[in-house]
C-alpha cells in the first residue's frame, strides 16, 4: 500500500509541477494558447487537494497538545506517527505546493497581473487565488489557536475556582 501511495504521489507531483511550469512558461512567452486544457484541468483539480493537505499539516501542527488529546485529529495523528514516511511525504507535498503557487505569483506579477487570456494562461490567477486562501487559512488557524488557548485558560480558571469552593465547603463541614 505504501508503494502505491508513493507512486501515485510521484505521478501527481510530476503532472502538477509540469502543468504549473508550462502555465508559467507559456504565459511568460506570450503564447498561452499552447497550454493544454487537459493539463490545466488536472492542475485546477489538484490545487484544492494540495491546499487541503497543507491546511491539515499546519492545523495539526499548531494545535496545543492539551487540546490535541481531545481532538478528532488525535486518532489521525497517532496513526501518522506509526507511518513516518506518510508524514514526511505530506510535508514534502506542502513545500512542493507552496513553491508552485509562489512561482505562479512571481510570473504573474512579472506580467503585470494581466488577466487577458491572449497574454497569460488563466491558470496563474487561479493558483494565486489558492495562495490567498492559504494565507487566510493561516490567519484563521492562528486566531483559532489564540481562541483555544484563551478558552483553555478560562476553563482552567473555572476548574480552580470550583476546586477552591469544594475545598472551602469541605473545610467548613469539618
Amino acid at each position: 500500500m505504501v508503494n502505491l501511495i508513493k507512486i501515485l504521489s510521484l505521478i501527481a507531483f510530476v503532472l502538477y509541477g509540469w502543468g504549473v511550469v508550462n502555465a508559467c512558461r507559456f504565459s511568460y512567452q506570450g503564447s498561452p494558447q499552447l497550454m493544454s486544457p487537459v493539463i490545466g484541468f488536472i492542475v485546477s483539480s489538484m490545487t484544492p487537494v494540495f491546499a487541503t493537505n497543507l491546511g491539515a499539516v499546519v492545523g495539526i501542527g499548531v494545535l496545543p497538545s492539551n487540546v490535541f488529546k481531545r481532538s478528532p485529529f488525535a486518532v489521525f495523528k497517532s496513526k501518522l506517527s506509526k507511518a513516518e514516511h506518510v508524514v514526511s511525504l505530506q510535508i514534502l507535498v506542502c513545500y512542493f505546493y507552496m513553491i508552485c503557487v509562489v512561482g505562479a505569483l512571481v510570473v504573474w506579477g512579472l506580467l503585470d497581473f494581466s488577466e487577458d487570456p491572449l497574454k497569460i494562461v488563466l491558470l496563474l490567477p487561479e493558483l494565486v487565488k489558492s495562495l490567498i486562501g492559504v494565507g487566510l487559512g493561516a490567519v484563521a488557524a492562528w486566531l483559532g489557536v489564540k481562541v483555544v488557548k484563551r478558552h483553555l485558560k478560562s476553563a482552567q480558571l473555572v476548574t480552580l475556582q470550583t476546586e477552591a469552593k469544594t475545598a472551602s465547603s469541605q473545610s467548613d463541614a469539618s
